[in-house]
């Protein structure tokens, strides 16, 4: 499984507190099509399908502690977080 970038991990905090695509871009100063990129990235990576899934994962990470990568510090949201 790969690991998100730290921009990425922002962008699915930002998803599973609610925000919408459009919110999500406003608030970044990016383009929609940008997060919706992003978005798709995230579910490849994490192999996931949906916000709700996103969101999940980013609620039991939050609860058990964020895992870094030693090697490039880029934050993963692994199998052992999901559950």
């Amino acid at each position: 499984m790969q690991a998100l970038s730290p921009r990425e991990y922002q962008i699915a905090r930002l998803v599973a507190s609610g925000r919408s695509n459009r919110q999500i871009a406003e608030h970044l100063v990016i383009s929609e099509q940008t997060v919706k990129n992003h978005i798709q990235s995230i579910f490849r990576k994490l192999a996931i399908g949906n916000r709700v899934e996103l969101t999940i994962r980013v609620q039991r990470v939050k609860r058990r502690g964020l895992l870094m990568s030693a090697r490039d510090g880029r934050l993963k949201l692994s199998r052992r977080d999901a559950g």
